[in-house]
């Protein structure tokens, strides 16, 4: 559940920002003409800035999770291009994990994109051109009607030492569905988790500068949109606010991406994995069997390979068993197909040894060091490592200087459904199997098609639970994105 709801909030709240940022208010003290003078200032307005937070609780079988998102956003109004930094964290069974978030949204020739970081690395994906345009330019037409039942408090509040009208109220869930239907949502499968009763409404309360007569701050209680959560995934959703304060005017000009970014992302987009390791490298040619620290091997037998798509959680590929599936080609912009198996798992407990050895060489290698004291870990879960071989066939499109490392995501599951049951049975944990990888060379190290790669990646379980199996996504060969084309497929790891 830990990396869905990240995703969902990490995602979803990017759509929800691009809404949020460009609703407003207006001059006489009733609802109708504050809204009217309110239309007439946001004509002129270019750019926006503001913080954001959002705050959500979640439970699943009587265990919580806390999950808060703190951002500081800049906007263009009429392009859409925004900048958004900030701080995204999680509280699940009294372990706390954080990680800082950053996004710019850009238009580049005809196409948007958006880069986002996390845990360190950047990575860039198209977007929707004409479903950004829509939010950033006939929004607000939508949002307007929502507002006409709206009151208007009889005390003025203060927002940035400003004093400010407020009217409260609720606003369609319909035109929250309307904000969330775009590709960043589709990714996680966001709209599966709205509610289909077209009577949902979202309490809502708007304040606005009495001076400028432009918004200062909307609160948004979207707890009840999201009822089908339960249904659908077993985590019920006990709150979820986002509120939003607007400190600044016509101040920001333009939403430049960093050169290093550029760098960074040069020739990327539409790509599956957020936290991958993109290594460069030193030889074409290197077909040698070397040891377990992950170098490449000879090209690898893979006639009977399993293709992903036939797989399923009760039926999932057998450890050591080659599986096709797909990889994102930055030469052709394409997912190509490459192949993957898992080696082995290894736990804390059948092998103390090896477990530490992988963990002293990822922090030799990585910036992103494992310490477990620190993971805090409860005292009947521990950390496993699991080895896994990635085949690319020499066919894949790759540029003569290399290819970005081939590695895949995974994340161990409950074959069942739900969260891990804990070893005497009183609880379940929520927030386990996500998977965190560990790098295994060093960053001169280059990748070629033609070659089988070793890899790496650790996660937390409860001791002895073998009930579990990897879930792995992939996209159909020759697609451009991942957004409507994501497929799961599901690997054993025993």
């Amino acid at each position: 559940m830990k990396r869905r709801m990240k995703k969902l909030v990490t995602v979803g709240i990017a759509s929800m920002m691009a809404m949020a940022l460009i609703a407003g208010c207006g001059k006489k003290a009733t609802p109708e003409s504050l809204l009217t003078d309110m239309n007439k200032k946001l004509k002129d307005v270019k750019s926006t800035e503001a913080n954001m937070l959002m705050d959500m609780k979640l439970s699943q079988k009587g265990e919580k999770a806390d999950v808060k998102l703190k951002m500081d956003a800049e906007t263009i109004i009429k392009t859409g291009e925004s900048h958004s930094e900030g701080e995204i964290s999680m509280k699940v069974m009294g372990q706390s994990v954080s990680n800082e978030v950053e996004s710019y949204v850009v238009k580049e020739d005809d196409d948007y994109f958006n880069y986002m970081n996390q845990e360190g690395k950047w990575k860039k994906t198209k977007v929707d051109e004409d479903k950004k345009t829509k939010v950033s330019t006939d929004l607000f037409g939508e949002f307007e009607k929502s507002f006409e039942k709206f009151k208007l408090s009889e005390n003025l509040v203060k927002i940035n030492d400003k004093e400010c009208f407020e009217l409260k109220g609720e606003v369609s869930s319909e035109i929250m569905k309307y904000v969330l239907s775009g590709d960043m949502s589709k990714k996680v499968d966001l709209e599966t988790y709205i509610s289909d009763d077209e009577e949902v409404k979202v309490p809502c309360t708007l304040s606005i500068y009495k001076d400028e007569l432009l918004p200062a701050k909307i609160i948004l209680d979207m707890k009840e949109m999201f009822s089908k959560t339960k249904e659908t995934s077993g985590v019920k959703i006990e709150k979820l606010k986002l509120e939003v304060i607007y400190n600044e005017f016509n101040k920001v000009k333009n939403i430049k991406v960093p050169k290093d970014v550029l760098k960074e992302t040069e020739g990327f987009g539409g790509g599956l994995d957020f936290d991958d390791d993109d290594f460069k490298s030193n030889s074409k040619e290197n077909n040698d069997t070397q040891n377990n620290s992950g170098s490449e091997t000879s090209n690898a037998s893979v006639s009977d390979a399993i293709d992903l798509k036939q797989t399923t959680n009760t039926s999932p590929a057998p450890l050591n068993k080659w599986v096709k599936t797909t990889r994102y080609a930055t030469e052709d912009r394409k997912y190509h197909t490459v192949y993957v198996r898992i080696n082995k798992v290894t736990t804390m407990s059948e092998d103390a040894n090896y477990v530490n050895q992988a963990i002293q060489q990822n922090n030799q290698f990585s910036s992103r060091k494992i310490d477990v004291n620190q993971l805090k870990l409860p005292a009947d879960v521990e950390l496993c490592v699991f080895d896994y071989e990635v085949m690319v066939p020499k066919d894949f499109p790759a540029p003569d200087y290399g290819m970005i490392e081939p590695d895949l995501n995974f994340t161990a599951k409950n074959i069942t459904g739900g969260g891990i049951p804990s070893t005497d049975g009183t609880h379940t944990y929520i927030g386990m199997g996500s998977v965190t990888r560990m790098k295994v060379r060093n960053d001169d190290v280059k990748y070629y098609p033609g070659n089988t790669y070793k890899m790496r990646g650790c996660f937390s379980m409860v001791k002895g639970f073998k009930n579990y199996i990897f879930e792995s996504t992939s996209t159909e060969e020759g697609q451009e994105t991942s957004v409507e084309t994501m497929i799961k497929g599901y690997l054993a790891a025993h």
